[in-house]
């Protein structure tokens, strides 16, 4: 039976709570938990607290234009000049501790990227709006941000004994997420519902708080660190664990190469990188778009839906 209309319909809802951070994330929380309980599926629900940065205010203003934006940083402020302008691909760890910036993606071609994050003020705005900030005479930006304390969580679904492979997904996201990674979660979510005969072998791990913590200098990936240190000797003991990021927009394959640490920033990776695999899509469509209001619903096709669902499924069949 065709499963990609439920897991387009999957994803449809999830982005009706983007963005998911705080507020939005609990939104979509309990809309798994109520999926989970109608198909009368049993889950342990692993609480996580946190503390998540929320922008209140973000205003860019170049020679009295107002200039679409978003704010990037963990810190409030004000942001006076255009000497403060970065790219935001750099995505080293020291990068997280660049000063006050305006920041632009030069591969997005639609939208505002928010593909770096700051411990400092930070404001991204869209690449074709940098001309105008390079020819104005005055430049103002300012972000207010505040901490936002929560119960994030965790829902662990099937063996939590002795798993033979574990599954990450995680359902948070800046902007709308469509791609990263409400399919990825609209995917695991299916197959945990349909496929029950998977859940006696295998666990399931669909973690909140995967995009932004606290945490320095790796901000991110804090929902798959809580799982890991309660349950660190299930991670030793799998044979394999497999992380859900990304799907159905283009071929589904198996990524171990540098994409990996990115996409699973836990403790002591190397430990277990020998055993753990990305099953994703094409990562050269997907920097184009993600972090951006362009990562939407336009993206998917029933096929790459079906091949990600099937792969996943023949994955932990093997």
């Amino acid at each position: 039976m065709a499963r990609a209309p439920t897991i387009r319909g999957y994803i449809k809802d999830i982005v009706g709570f983007s963005p998911r951070i705080g507020p939005g994330e609990l939104a979509t929380y309990e809309y798994l938990k109520k999926r989970l309980n109608d198909a009368k599926v049993p889950f342990v629900d692993q609480v996580v607290d946190i503390t998540v940065p929320l922008t209140k205010k973000v205003e860019l203003v170049a020679d009295g234009e107002s200039i679409d934006c978003r704010g990037v940083g963990r810190e409030s402020g004000v942001i006076e000049g255009k000497d403060h302008l970065i790219s935001s691909l750099m995505w080293g760890n020291d990068d997280f501790y660049h000063p006050a910036n305006i920041n632009f993606d030069p591969r997005c071609e639609k939208t505002v990227s928010m593909a770096t994050f700051f411990k400092h003020t930070a404001i991204a705005i869209n690449k074709y709006d940098l001309s105008k900030i390079l020819a104005a005479t005055d430049v103002r930006g300012e972000v207010v941000v505040e901490p936002y304390n929560f119960q994030s969580h965790n829902l662990l679904v099937g063996n939590l004994t002795n798993p033979k492979t574990i599954v990450f997904t995680h359902y948070d996201c800046w902007e709308t997420g469509a791609i990263d990674n409400a399919s990825g979660t609209a995917t695991v979510l299916d197959v945990v519902i349909t496929e029950p005969r998977l859940l006696r072998e295998n666990l399931f791990v669909i973690t909140g708080n995967e995009e932004i913590s606290y945490d320095e200098p790796i901000f991110w990936g804090k929902g798959y660190r809580r799982f890991q240190e309660e349950h660190e000797s299930l991670m030793e003991g799998a044979k394999r664990l497999l992380v859900v990021d990304c799907v159905g927009y283009s071929e589904t394959h198996l990524d171990t190469g540098e994409n990996l640490c990115n996409a699973f920033p836990i403790n002591n990776y190397e430990r277990f990188r020998a055993k753990t695999a990305l099953l994703c899509g094409s990562w050269d469509f997907l920097i184009g778009i993600c972090y951006s209001a362009a990562d939407d619903l336009s993206n998917f096709t029933d096929e790459y839906i079906e091949q990600a669902r099937a792969r996943l499924v023949a994955e932990l069949s093997g």
